[in-house]
Order: C-alpha cells, then sequence, then structure tokens
C-alpha cells in the first residue's frame, strides 16, 4: 500500500503544481518525512496521511487505491508539455484506466460479456505483415503510406 501512497501523492502533487517542500510545509511535516513517503521508504501516520489529503483536497482513500494502468496510450502534440500539463495527462488516462477497469468488473460480475465487434478484424490485419512494415511502404524512393485492402474496409462497413 505504501507504494500506491507515493505514486498518488506524486500525481496529485503534480497535478496541484506543489515542490516536495511546499507540500510538505503546507501538511506539517518535513521535507525528508514528506520525501520518504512518497518515494516508500516509510509508513506515512494516519494524522500525516489526513493532513496530505487535506491539503491537496482528496480523501484519503485517493491516496491508497492502487493505480491502473494502460498497457497503450498515446496523445498527439508538437509542443513540449509543462510538468503541470503532464500529470493532467496522466490524470485523464489515469481516470480512463479506471473506467474501463470498472466496466470491465461489471460485465464479469453481470456476466454479459460482449466480443470486441473488430477483434477478428484487427487480428487478421496484425498476421499480415511485421508491424515495422505496415506503418509505410517505400516506392521509388519515396514514403507511401500503407493502403488496406477493399476487403479490409467491407469488413468494416458491414458491422457499423
Amino acid at each position: 500500500m505504501t507504494n500506491n501512497i507515493g505514486v498518488n501523492l506524486r500525481r496529485f502533487r503534480r497535478l496541484n503544481n506543489y515542490t516536495q517542500q511546499e507540500l510538505a510545509e503546507k501538511a506539517g511535516i518535513s521535507r525528508v518525512a514528506y520525501r520518504n513517503i512518497e518515494t516508500g521508504d516509510s509508513e506515512p501516520r494516519p494524522s500525516n496521511l489526513n493532513a496530505l489529503a487535506l491539503v491537496l483536497e482528496i480523501s484519503v482513500f485517493d491516496l491508497t487505491e492502487q493505480v491502473p494502468k494502460l498497457e497503450s496510450l498515446r496523445f498527439r502534440s508538437h509542443k513540449s508539455l509543462t510538468a503541470r500539463e503532464k500529470a493532467e495527462r496522466e490524470q485523464i488516462s489515469l481516470k480512463v484506466a479506471t473506467w474501463l477497469q470498472d466496466f470491465n468488473e461489471l460485465e464479469e460480475m453481470l456476466d454479459e460479456r460482449v466480443p470486441y465487434q473488430l477483434s477478428s478484424i484487427v487480428n487478421r490485419e496484425s498476421t499480415l505483415e511485421p508491424r515495422r512494415e505496415r506503418k509505410c511502404r517505400i516506392y521509388q524512393g519515396q514514403v507511401q503510406p500503407r493502403v488496406k485492402s477493399v476487403e479490409f474496409y467491407q469488413q468494416i462497413a458491414c458491422l457499423c
């Protein structure tokens, strides 16, 4: 659980744009004590955990819950991001991962798991060529995007 607390503390600290020193001072603990909690080197006292949650305006449960991870997620951006923007993106991916996890658990509890409709197409397309070669092909010295087969688009149209 200590690792969950550290990961969540770091996430909420960055989201609120605090340094370790600032957050520790507002919570009334030393920076070293805070750093040890965030890195998982020590177990936080309940009073310190409560003080940190109050400063961050979250519940203690938010600090102790397990953080789900997505296998693959990509944001597109041509600019470099500030620490706060990175934290906001991380928060979005966490919310999506939590929602997906809850949805999957609900499907299992209700025993109503619906198969992914495009899985047969995705599986068929992924076995055609290695991933590196699927992205683009080189023709006469020019890079051209790979065009999917007409059959592929017809299968997608049938599913819609």
